[in-house]
């Protein structure tokens, strides 16, 4: 057998074996940018459907790097817009904040 044959193949990059992680780190540095940024509702969901746009337009024309990047950026608008309507649109005394589906009782004074 040659050298060449017996070589063990080179590692694939992480992002490939576990593609998850790169998208909940875009999901956090997304939370961190809104919490500590002065972004809009409407802004993060437009930049969110802006990079979903731009990664068919990538994937389709076959360019999956770049496309793999427009997704992260989708996923960081999708976690500001999250934090944000989290955190800003409700007054934080709001009961549907303690409410629950399974009904239990609620103290409010």
């Amino acid at each position: 057998m040659t050298r060449a044959a017996t070589a063990r193949p080179l590692a694939e990059p992480l992002a490939r074996r576990q593609p998850l992680v790169a998208l909940a780190a875009a999901l956090a540095a997304g939370i961190v940018c809104d919490r500590y940024g002065a972004v809009g509702i409407l802004a993060w969901w437009s930049g969110a459907a802006a990079a979903v746009v731009v990664w068919a337009a990538l994937w389709t024309a076959r360019r999956n790097t770049c496309a793999a990047v427009a997704l992260l950026l989708a996923f960081l608008a999708l976690g500001g817009a999250w934090h944000h309507w989290r955190w800003n649109l409700f007054p934080a005394a709001e009961l549907a904040r303690g409410a629950s589906d399974s009904g239990a009782p609620l103290c409010v004074e």
